[in-house]
């Protein structure tokens, strides 16, 4: 029972960091499309430190992600005794694996020079905020 207390002890700071890399993230995705795209003035050097930054914040969002649900999923099997098929069948699980794939969706958007806008990153920064 100890070791389940240090767990969900866990759980609430990297919930914490998880909402906080969310907002970065989506943040980034949001000013690359709506902000550098209207600004005509800005060199190139900006956009490719801001994609940079974005990159790196989708990413540390996937990480915090993983760990997350593992944490949970980790109380789930010790306060009700379940096996590794039901929890996997979790809703939260299902959710936090979407919200994994779109930020590393981003990452792998953001890490290809483009030419064209930042549009196609509209999808995953949205599912990224709809998904918990």
């Amino acid at each position: 029972m100890a070791r389940l207390l240090q767990v969900f002890g866990f759980s609430r700071p990297v919930r914490g960091a998880t909402l906080t890399f969310q907002s970065l993230a989506v943040g980034g995705v949001v000013f690359l499309i709506f902000v550098v795209r209207t600004n005509k003035e800005d060199s190139a050097a900006a956009p490719a430190k801001l994609v940079c930054a974005d990159s790196a914040f989708a990413f540390a969002l996937a990480v915090m992600q993983i760990s997350y649900v593992l944490a949970n999923s980790l109380i789930l099997r010790q306060s009700a005794e379940m096996t590794l098929r039901e929890v996997l069948g979790a809703n939260f699980v299902l959710a936090g694996l979407m919200g994994v794939a779109a930020a590393f969706t981003v990452v792998a958007l953001t890490t290809s020079t483009r030419a064209a806008g930042y549009s196609d990153l509209l999808v995953p920064a949205a599912a990224i905020i709809v998904l918990p």
